[in-house]
């Protein structure tokens, strides 16, 4: 899972990087720039619902310093549950944003070693070094998935 913190450092070396990465392995270089805006929605409404949270418990010591003084609350009351619900409303649609954050970190692939070669499939790929024999069998092998579908898991 990629570090979004790394995306959004000032001085863009890591999204540049990132970016090339995405490109040289044939990614949507695309989902980098809406990672990036859900990020940033994630953190407005978070903002936004803790300055009205900070307005709810302004309200609240007001609501009690009237009620103190027995003077009637009950306009402030009102305002305060608006606030309660618009402050809920708030934070809903921040977990929604971070959980489209998570799901795009989720996805979104690491990146590359700088020494990986740059290919548009496995054929550009390099054999580095070999080590022992390879095994020869008197039957075709079965792919990985195969064995996996077969055996039911």
């Amino acid at each position: 899972m990629i570090d979004i913190k790394q995306l959004e450092k000032p001085d863009g070396t890591y999204l540049q990087e990132y970016r090339q990465s995405l490109k040289n392995r044939n990614g949507d270089v695309s989902q980098i720039d809406k990672l990036l805006d859900l990020n940033q929605e994630r953190k407005k409404l978070i903002s936004d619902a803790e300055s009205q949270k900070a307005l709810q418990n302004k309200a609240s010591q007001e609501i009690a310093k009237a009620k103190k003084e027995g003077k009637d609350a009950s306009e402030k009351l009102e305002q305060l549950k608006k606030l309660s619900e618009e402050i809920k409303n708030l934070y809903a649609k921040a977990e929604e944003a971070d959980k489209n954050v998570q799901e795009l970190c989720a996805v979104l692939p690491n990146k590359c070693n700088k020494d990986v070669p740059v290919g548009k499939d496995e054929t550009g790929n390099k054999e580095v070094r070999r080590w022992g024999e390879l095994k020869k069998f008197s039957f075709q092998p079965k792919e990985h998935w195969e064995l996996g579908e077969n055996l039911g898991i």
